[in-house]
């Protein structure tokens, strides 16, 4: 279980991690005080559940090649697109139930990534790069099922695009939501991961706490 959970939060549409810690970078990436998530790069806030877990960068580089090399062992071209992208996506968040290093269960959880689409100049709204990555997803040959109907999803002024998709893991189904908004160049992504409602709730208060700062 916790290695298909590592998996499935590292499938989170661009199959990388900036691992880079210049002041740039660490800007992009952002940081939790006193409950809220700041990100004074995008100009973004949101609050999170205080006794979840803060994933530190030693976790977010756990995960991701953790999901490379599962993502990748079979499926050359997704191999390359996974080196190709390296420099350009942020893990700017990564929040759970319990703390992933320790937790042997079902671990529900919160991601942020931005992706810089600037070089992608047909990915103009949140709507365009979900389209994109639907597409990406199918090729894990993981087993997801993936709404085909995109939705909107106005948070606090904000304008994302959600798209939901659910794969099976033995006996128990595990759902993710994606929200996507472009904004300063980059597509960013919310990424609600869970397996019932209790978990969704939580999840979405987190989310609909986003706001412009």
């Amino acid at each position: 279980m916790k290695r298909i959970f590592l998996v499935l939060s590292f499938l989170v549409l661009s199959f990388t991690i900036f691992a880079g810690t210049d002041s740039e970078a660490l800007k992009k990436i952002g940081y939790v005080k006193d409950g809220k998530y700041c990100n004074d790069y995008f100009k973004l806030s949101l609050s999170v559940k205080k006794d979840w877990a803060i994933q530190d960068e030693d976790t977010k580089r756990l995960i991701a090649d953790t999901g490379a090399d599962v993502a990748g062992k079979s499926n050359e071209k997704l191999k390359k697109m996974i080196e190709a992208s390296r420099q350009r996506t942020f893990y700017m968040l990564c929040v759970s139930k319990y703390d992933m290093r320790e937790s042997k269960s079902f671990n529900p959880s919160l991601m942020i990534v931005a992706e810089d689409i600037s070089q992608f100049k047909t990915i103009k709204t949140g709507y365009d790069y979900l389209l994109n990555s639907k597409e990406i997803l199918k090729t894990t040959n993981l087993g997801y099922k993936i709404d085909e109907k995109l939705l909107d999803k106005n948070i606090n002024g904000l304008k994302f695009s959600n798209m939901k998709t659910t794969i099976s893991n033995g006996n128990i189904n595990v759902m993710q939501d994606y929200y996507t908004i472009v904004k300063s160049g980059y597509a960013i992504t919310m990424i609600l991961t869970y397996t019932n409602s209790e978990e969704k709730i939580i999840l979405e208060n987190m989310i609909n706490s986003i706001k412009n700062i």
